[in-house]
């Protein structure tokens, strides 16, 4: 589960970094270094608020979290 998340916002990024380049592929490198980080930024608080519910149940119930809780969480997620 948190593979995919990590691979998730790794693809997410990349695309990100592409864009901005294809955008913005005349700026300095610190301004683009800067922009990056704002989108970065954009995305972790877009994860965190987005998700939310689903890492609160994680960590109320860690030590009992079963494979069909997991699954659940998924199907709702959807």
């Amino acid at each position: 589960m948190g593979e995919d998340n990590a691979a998730e916002f790794e693809r997410c990024a990349l695309c990100v970094a592409r864009v901005e380049g294809a955008l913005f592929g005349h700026v300095p490198a610190s301004a683009a270094l800067g922009l990056f980080a704002v989108v970065c930024v954009a995305l972790i608080a877009y994860e965190a608020i987005h998700h939310r519910e689903e890492r609160a149940a994680i960590r109320a119930r860690r030590a009992a979290l079963s494979a069909a809780d997991i699954a659940r969480v998924e199907s709702e997620r959807r």
